[in-house]
């Protein structure tokens, strides 16, 4: 048998494992983006909260006319969440400020589970001396979201990165795990310091248009960064994930122990929910009222404990690698490719297995997209062998790499009744994510490469086959240059420099490794940075200091300080 038809029957008969069910019947199908889903966000506070708000809109995949930054040089902004009906100072229907015109709406600010600021300006003595000494905080007890009268007029959904404020969950986990890092241990009882409930806080804030709300149940580490991957995992051309999974994922990843959570109202058949959206619709929810129904992540209980080299500190030296675009794995050499939207495209498995396979030609990131299936009654696999057969399809494809390390997260629902939930609980899982991360052999050590390249993905459905597969991996080609690594202390004084009050932060944690950047972007090397996450230093400042993330670039440029190889 010629090589060629070997090849291409191998490919074949490997798709014949991988074959995925079309979705259930009665699924939702969610019609194409429309030219009128507008996205607005506003910042809170000063400082990095606008930073984020305005990343956000920037990779949001819509016409610029349809993204608006709000609140921007207002000293009161808490009348924009709150609806009239509720509150007579009320205004989340103004047509520049309010929160409920929008379709989609992304708030960056500071939170607690009662409460988050909306002060852009209000603190600023300078700007707003009527209400600097005032404390700008929302009522949530005051908004009712998605209310709007017409076909597409009105909120369909609310994203926010705040710390706890939808905190779920006993405050006290197991493990180690952070504040209300573990929802799947929840009763559902009564909201209360101790055991927070999402449910009684923000059932009441659901009208019959909006369809889903996602926050942070833990404390929110939120960056730029996040903001750019969650709309890369959304992107239709590439991952093409769903809008709940791409929050989650997106905001879930970046800093160990963050929790993301959406919920929605809906029937009892979470299946038909808006957490099955398939892309941001501008439709209100059309899945019913008598149950509450959650998603969020639960890391798998077999995760592997990488070293942890900020423990010894970095590197006086280290190379500087170069880089170039990863090369097509041979059991996709032979197939046709043509150019669409910046992307290689090939529609050569389409007909056989609903598989798309798709290229970004600046870092060769390549990702294949099936289809995703769900079944309530289907039983979840275990860890392992979800491990092992995410291991076996890299393999099987070419896509494997020795030096890269797997965690996997179970994606998980729950559904409780809105009436008499007390104890009547159900949970299942949704699907699981795997990630296989790179690591790179320094003097002995395993050093990690952050960032959004340098890895792996894979999105499992249920019964263990590969719903989604995206692989950023550029190849090394070597060392270009030995380069001068900025000591701690000098990087440390550097991040400091980045927040607005420093004297009202202490250090979290800090680590360094190399940083890969995101499939879209062209990067022809590969240096060191160090990562410093900082949180407030006592309980009365929570309100007014947001946990902050800052990355500082640690080796020197390579016109500095360096010498050749």
């Amino acid at each position: 048998m010629p090589k060629e038809i070997r090849i291409i029957a191998g490919v074949m008969a490997l798709l014949g494992w991988m074959v995925l069910a079309s979705c259930q019947p009665g699924q939702m199908i969610l019609p194409p983006d429309s030219s009128n889903l507008t996205v607005k966000a506003a910042p809170g506070a000063s400082g990095g909260s606008r930073d984020l708000a305005e990343e956000f809109l920037k990779h949001a995949p819509f016409p610029a006319s349809n993204k608006t930054l709000m609140h921007e040089g207002l000293c009161y902004a808490e009348p924009y969440f709150q609806d009239r009906g509720l509150d007579p100072a009320g205004n989340d229907t103004d047509r520049f400020n309010g929160v409920d015109t929008a379709t989609l709406f992304f708030s960056a600010t500071h939170g607690t589970p009662e409460t988050w600021l909306a002060m852009p300006n209000g603190r600023d003595p300078g700007k707003c001396p009527q209400s600097a000494s005032e404390t700008h905080v929302v009522e949530p007890g005051k908004m009712r979201l998605g209310n709007g009268q017409g076909i597409s007029d009105g909120l369909r959904y609310f994203w926010q990165c705040a710390s706890n404020v939808f905190a779920h969950g006993p405050r006290q986990c197991p493990g180690g795990a952070p504040d209300f890092g573990c929802p799947e241990s929840s009763d559902i009882t009564q909201d209360t310091v101790l055991t927070r409930n999402v449910y009684e806080r923000w059932g009441g804030i659901f009208a019959p248009g909006l369809r889903m709300a996602c926050g942070f149940s833990t404390a929110a580490f939120c960056h730029p960064d996040d903001a750019r991957r969650v709309w890369d995992l959304y992107d239709r051309s590439s991952n093409g994930f769903a809008p709940a999974d791409a929050f989650i994922e997106g905001f879930r990843l970046g800093h160990e122990g963050r929790l993301p959570l959406c919920i929605t109202l809906g029937g009892a058949s979470v299946g038909r929910t808006p957490l099955f959206d398939e892309r941001l619709s501008t439709s209100p929810n059309p899945s019913g009222t008598s149950h509450y129904h959650a998603q969020y992540p639960v890391p798998f209980s077999s995760k592997p404990q990488p070293g942890r080299p900020a423990e010894t500190g970095s590197p006086l030296w280290a190379p500087i690698f170069g880089l170039k675009p990863m090369a097509l794995p041979a059991t996709l050499k032979k197939l046709a490719f043509e150019r669409q939207d910046g992307m290689l495209v090939s529609s050569d498995l389409e007909n056989v297995s609903g598989l798309s396979v798709r290229v970004r030609p600046a870092s060769g990131a390549l990702y294949l997209n099936g289809e995703i299936k769900f079944d309530p009654d289907d039983r979840a696999l275990k860890e392992d062998q979800y491990l092992d057969r995410a291991a076996r399809f890299l393999r099987d494809w070419g896509l494997a790499e020795a030096a890269a390390t797997p965690e996997g997260i179970r994606m998980m629902l729950e559904t409780v009744p809105v009436s008499n939930r007390t104890f009547d609980v159900i949970r299942r899982q949704k699907s699981v994510f795997i990630a296989f991360r790179r690591h790179v052999e320094l003097d002995g050590k395993s050093i990690p490469v952050l960032g959004d390249g340098g890895v792996i993905r894979l999105q499992m459905n249920n019964d263990g086959s590969v719903a989604r597969a995206a692989k950023i991996w550029r190849e090394m080609t070597g060392v270009r240059k030995i380069a001068r690594i900025k000591p701690y202390e000098t990087t440390y004084g550097e991040a400091l420099q980045q927040l607005a009050n420093p004297a009202a932060y202490k250090l979290d944690r800090w680590s360094w490794g190399y940083k890969e950047f995101e499939g879209s972007a062209e990067q022809a090397d590969l240096r060191i940075v160090h990562i410093f996450t900082f949180i407030p230093k006592g309980p009365d400042t929570v309100i007014q200091v947001a946990p902050v993330k800052v990355e500082i670039a640690a080796q020197l440029d390579m016109t500095e300080a360096t010498i050749d190889r």
